[in-house]
């Protein structure tokens, strides 16, 4: 969907960019469980960097717009938030979270929730098939 999005943008002149996290998909670094403050500054990063740079024949880059699916949606209207003068005033949230508050514990298999019960964490099956401290989440009852 996003390559179709792009590809229609171009045709009308519109440049854009993707972009993937720091610890998601082709980017470097490493990624953890919840970090939407992280998420936002990488936002805010790309905007900052784009504002800086030029594109020959023309005098400025102007971030027009954002489009963010899930995840990467609640970060972007946290980036809203946290850097409004950066922030344009175009935004597509695409099934963004509407509470961040509490984790969504129906992800959660019994396993999981019996270890929370028990010893107040568990390692989340999220960053790939086999959980391990580099690569997984430990979730904690703070977060239920």
């Amino acid at each position: 969907m996003f390559r179709h999005i792009q590809q229609t943008l171009c045709t009308l002149s519109i440049a854009s960019v993707a972009f993937d996290f720091h610890g998601n998909g082709r980017s470097t670094g490493t990624t953890s469980y919840g970090n939407y403050h992280d998420e936002a500054d990488d936002i805010a990063n790309l905007v900052q960097y784009l504002h800086s740079v030029g594109i020959p024949n023309t005098k400025h880059v102007y971030v027009i717009g954002m489009l963010a699916h899930s995840k990467g949606a609640s970060s972007m209207m946290l980036f809203a938030t946290k850097y409004a003068y950066l922030c344009p005033s175009f935004l597509v949230n695409l099934s963004g979270r509407f509470w961040l508050a509490r984790e969504i514990t129906m992800r959660w298999t019994q396993e999981n929730q019996r270890q929370l019960r028990e010893t107040g964490k568990f390692l989340w099956r999220r960053y790939g098939a086999k959980p391990t401290k580099s690569n997984g989440a430990i979730i904690t009852g703070s977060e239920q």
